[in-house]
């Protein structure tokens, strides 16, 4: 947010910006060439109008209220938000409805724009609805010699989640129970299969709720931070650290809930912030969990859960899958190779897209029996990534 302020149409002038802060942030020059905007036609009155011109973002909803009483039997103002070019309008645009809205009702109730006196303390009132925005996301601010208040809040808008794989994992890392009893049925019915192991198809199955379904209700629960996708745990899998994994090096509070949730046997003495960062920066391509595993007593002897050490790298951002995607580099391939309708099947998935994990899931087969199916196809090739 880099400014506000409240324009209207002067009956000697004509459009004018009143008030503003910071002050003399909107030139003369640059609000007659948007001025016919935030001063517009009564069809767009009471609507929020978002304009983007001279390197900057205008919000504003025009107030248009006829009387007789006024000159011209009409006063309008408009209130407007000035944001930069990178910044998202949609949490700003509820709090310009609504301050406007506030402002037409102190207009109709105390007449505070048409009194020359009450609509000059906006002068003061501008730069505390100002700083309380864009420092604290918040305001509240009273209104000079009258007993109303102004309270006005910004709310993050959540980005709608992503479609959500058969072949994912959900885990939950909210605390669900708190919203329980507002859930529907169906989503009631999957919860205790939401354990961090059984992926999106499994569930399914295991409640009998037809996939689609159990996709929707998951990214319901996506949509409000209340599970992560993670995916199969598998010795075979490969992973590899990501430009985060300093912070566990630097932050002293991921450190120790870091060894809190991997160690087994809580051995305080044995396991140390170093050690889980060693055994992470072991993670990379062409290492599988179980070369990991073998090459390090700690995980060996089960002192670390392995599976927990993965979790918690991913919730985490501090590692990432490296996926295995097999292709098929021609169609042509020996004779009686695609006779099996199986193969059939596995064949239209080999195109660089799909990777062992999604195969395996839409096939119901393991991962060494799409292995050996895809070994039977010709001219494929496998890609990590």
């Amino acid at each position: 947010m880099e400014a506000i302020c409240v324009c209207e149409f002067d009956n000697v002038v004509g459009p004018t910006v009143s008030f503003q802060h910071p002050e003399s942030f909107l030139s003369v020059e640059t609000f007659e060439k948007i001025s016919d905007y935030l001063i517009t036609d009564e069809e767009l009155c009471g609507k929020l109008v978002t304009l983007s011109a001279v390197g900057h973002q205008f919000v504003g909803c025009l107030v248009r209220l006829e009387n007789p009483k006024y000159i011209r039997n009409c006063l309008i103002f408009n209130v407007v938000f000035i944001l930069s070019n990178s910044v998202d309008t949609a949490p700003f645009s509820g709090v310009v409805k609504k301050l406007a809205r506030l402002l037409e009702s102190l207009e109709l109730e105390n007449e505070f724009f048409s009194d020359s006196f009450k609509k000059s303390r906006l002068a003061e009132m501008l730069p505390l609805i100002f700083v309380g925005l864009r420092e604290y996301g918040e305001c509240s601010v009273c209104v000079p010699d009258i007993d109303k208040e102004i309270n006005l809040k910004l709310f993050p808008q959540r980005v709608a989640p992503r479609k959500i794989r058969m072949h994912e994992v959900p885990l939950l890392i909210g605390d669900v129970t708190i919203y329980k009893d507002h859930w529907d049925l169906t989503l009631q019915q999957i919860l205790p299969y939401i354990d961090g192991v059984n992926f999106v198809k499994r569930i399914a199955q295991r409640s009998q709720v037809d996939v689609e379904i159990v996709t929707e209700c998951l990214r319901q629960l996506l949509f409000y931070n209340l599970i992560a996708l993670i995916d199969i745990f598998q010795f075979s899998n490969m992973y590899c650290a990501t430009p985060r994994i300093s912070e566990l090096a630097t932050l002293p509070d991921m450190q120790a809930a870091c060894i809190n949730f991997v160690t087994c046997r809580h051995p305080s003495s044995k396991v140390t912030p170093r050690t889980i960062f060693c055994l992470y920066t072991q993670l990379r391509r062409g290492v599988r969990i179980r070369q990991l595993v073998d090459s390090n007593f700690i995980l060996k002897s089960r002192v670390v859960d392995v599976r927990r050490f993965i979790t918690f790298g991913l919730v985490n951002g501090l590692i990432r899958r490296v996926h295995v995607y097999p292709m098929l580099l021609s169609s042509t391939g020996g004779p009686g190779q695609l006779m099996n309708p199986r193969v059939e099947t596995l064949a239209d998935m080999l195109d660089g897209q799909c990777s062992f994990d999604e195969i395996c899931c839409r096939l119901n087969a393991s991962r060494v029996e799409v292995e050996n199916l895809i070994s039977s196809i010709h001219n494929c090739v496998t890609v990590m990534r």
